[in-house]
């Protein structure tokens, strides 16, 4: 059965494959990068299950992970790109003071004084920390 979309947390992505025996080479995108692989099996972003990690390791920015669901070279290099997600009720509990970036997706923005300046489109790290992609900003010449 799939869940809602709202329901899943984006955790991690397929970066291609590792070696000749079906393994990927998976970067994730949690807080601890080594949990991406406690929360369960990774579904779509319709909530169907994709791939079950049976084991990882390390190696030096992503993890090599082999599936149970024993892919091929091809099925793994096929499978680059792929974003991997779970369900929001296998994260750990939150802080009051923390969030999840796709609890920010669809947020409006606003300045100090109040004025619109658009809504959150994508929460983007490029290794010099946190990026908020704005949409539908109003004109802000003359501002």
């Amino acid at each position: 059965m799939s869940k809602p979309s709202s329901d899943l947390v984006f955790v991690a992505a397929i970066a291609g494959a590792h070696g000749v025996k079906g393994e990927c080479k998976v970067k994730s995108f949690t807080g601890e990068p080594e949990a991406a692989f406690a929360y369960g099996p990774f579904l779509d972003k319709t909530g169907k299950t994709l791939f079950t990690p049976a084991r990882h390791r390390r190696a030096k920015d992503v993890f090599v992970v082999a599936f149970k669901e024993n892919l091929t070279r091809e099925q793994a290099q096929a499978a680059r790109g792929t974003k991997l997600y779970v369900p929001r009720s296998a994260l750990p509990e939150l802080d009051e003071d923390e969030f999840y970036h796709s609890d920010l997706l669809g947020l409006k923005v606003q300045t100090l004084d109040g004025s619109p300046m658009g809504r959150i489109k994508a929460v983007h790290d490029f290794g010099g920390g946190d990026l908020l992609e704005i949409v539908d900003s109003p004109d802000r010449r003359g501002a």
